[in-house]
Order: structure tokens, then C-alpha cells, then sequence
């Protein structure tokens, strides 16, 4: 599944604020977020292709689902966790 070039930067940006903010190593910064984003794709049961030509809507919703399973998955992990971590609003 080929990623455009924001989707790119979006994954980079996010992994560069975990690596920073959490202390996650760039390891398990990408494997947390393409963890997240593999979830969401199967638990919507569409594909990055389909996704891409969604409505504005849908994908703002895609990404806020991916944010907030990416919170949970730093939440679950002790080692994460941080007070930096607060609630998706």
C-alpha cells in the first residue's frame, strides 16, 4: 500500500513527537503509529486508497481515531506513559 507524500509526513512528524516528547525510540514510535493505523483500517474495513478519496470528513475522523489508539497504545505501556499524555479532545 504505497503512502502519498503527506501521509509520509504526517507519520514522520508524529513519530519525531513521540521520540522526542515520550522518549519512544524511532522503533517503536513507527510501530505503535502503524500499529494504530493498520487497526483503524481494518476495524473501518477500507484501505489507505479508499481513504485517501474519502470525504473530508471521514478522514479527519481516521486520523483522530489513529491519535487516540496511538494515546492508548503509550498509555498502556508503563514505560511510556508520561504526564504529558492527557485526554484526546
Amino acid at each position: 500500500m504505497p503512502l502519498s507524500e503527506i501521509q509520509l509526513k504526517l507519520i514522520q512528524e508524529s513519530k519525531g513527537i513521540l521520540v522526542r516528547n515520550l522518549h519512544l525510540t524511532t522503533e517503536e514510535a513507527i510501530e505503535v503509529i502503524s500499529n494504530a493505523i493498520k487497526r483503524e483500517l481494518v476495524v473501518r474495513k477500507i484501505t489507505m486508497e479508499v481513504l485517501e478519496i474519502s470525504s473530508l470528513s471521514v478522514r479527519t475522523s481516521f486520523v483522530r481515531a489513529v491519535v487516540k489508539n496511538v494515546q492508548d497504545q503509550v498509555m498502556k505501556n508503563p514505560k511510556w506513559k508520561s504526564n504529558k499524555c492527557g485526554k484526546v479532545h
